[in-house]
């Protein structure tokens, strides 16, 4: 069985109405590994549009992972239910936050490469933002893209205080002959001579 195929067999039992675990069974998952793999598959963003195309429902703004760039989606207006774009490439989805009791909708808006979250801006393209934006919720990284962002990230962002042998010795001369009893002898003052009238 394929993945895709997985997928839909998954979508459909959530449709018929399927606990998540009885789901992933049905799909062809282990039991033993079942509950796991039916919350994992019940947060992936291609199941949730399946899940909806089988419903017959307009997809929801309340996404948590990075919507697929070939089907942007919007909050719905106050006026009507179909999602409208902002502009030709940007799209806004609203994340839910818990907070105790407190559900609180935030927008994130999708402009191409770039992401704004509460007045922050976030480079996809940059190793460092992206893991923000998957410790945020906004992004969901595999383990690789995980890695490999890791692994990017001295060579993007220097680390703090990374300097070279011969540059850490200057310094420390530096500031060795600037406080010990060693240090150079100011200059002397220029004496002035008067001349006698």
């Amino acid at each position: 069985m394929t993945k895709e195929e997985k997928y839909r067999a998954f979508a459909a039992a959530v449709v018929a109405g399927k606990s998540n675990k009885e789901a992933a069974i049905l799909a062809g998952y282990k039991a033993e590994t079942s509950s796991q793999a039916g919350s994992r598959l019940a947060k992936d963003p291609e199941i949730i549009r399946l899940i909806a195309e089988m419903k017959g429902e307009p997809l929801s703004g309340s996404l948590k992972a990075e919507p697929s760039p070939a089907t942007p989606q919007n909050p719905p207006p106050q006026t009507s239910e179909t999602p409208t774009p902002t502009a030709p490439d940007e799209y806004v989805v609203m994340m839910k936050q818990v907070i105790g009791t407190v559900e609180i909708e935030k927008p994130v808006i999708f402009r191409g490469k770039i992401v704004e979250f509460e007045g922050k801006q976030y480079n996809q393209l940059d190793p460092k933002d992206r893991l923000e934006l998957s410790m945020l919720g906004i992004i969901r990284l595999s383990k690789e893209q995980q890695d490999s962002a890791k692994a990017l990230l001295p060579f993007v962002h220097g680390k703090v205080g990374d300097q070279g042998k011969k540059e850490t010795e200057l310094e420390r001369a530096r500031n060795a002959g600037q406080s010990s009893r060693f240090k150079a002898l100011d200059a002397p003052q220029p004496i002035q001579m008067s001349l006698l009238n």
